[in-house]
């Protein structure tokens, strides 16, 4: 069976917003990322949700706030596993309300869509 494309750019160009992303490179050194330097900043145009409390408890590390986003855009933000052996270590952050977030995962979306979803987490600094 296939999929027909479904085109949502209207709905992302209506609620989308600017949002400014951090994109670092780094390693895990004793489970921690650790960045190789400031890394580069960009714009996206992103729809900016609350994370729901089921979301945010699958996401939450144990120094992690109650505080968590998702990003809706078209744009590739990125980030690490320490698990993934050969990877390019690559971890975007998202300034949003004037805090920090760091993108931990991808959502679900249908793969016709052509847009992505990424969870974001704040962690106590």
């Amino acid at each position: 069976m296939s999929m027909l494309p479904m085109d949502f750019s209207s709905v992302l160009e209506s609620f989308s917003q600017p949002v400014l992303v951090a994109d670092t490179t780094g390693a895990h050194v004793n489970g921690v990322w650790v960045e190789d330097g400031p890394g580069t900043t960009r714009t996206v145009s992103a729809i900016v949700l609350a994370m729901s409390f089921e979301e945010l408890q699958f996401y939450a590390e144990g120094d992690s706030s109650a505080a968590g986003i998702t990003l809706t855009t078209d744009e590739e933000l990125f980030f690490t596993d320490i698990n993934a052996d050969g990877l390019e270590r690559r971890q975007s952050y998202v300034e949003y309300g004037g805090y920090r977030f760091r993108v931990v995962g991808t959502g679900f979306m249908q793969k016709n869509t052509l847009h992505n979803i990424y969870a974001c987490v704040r962690y106590f600094e």
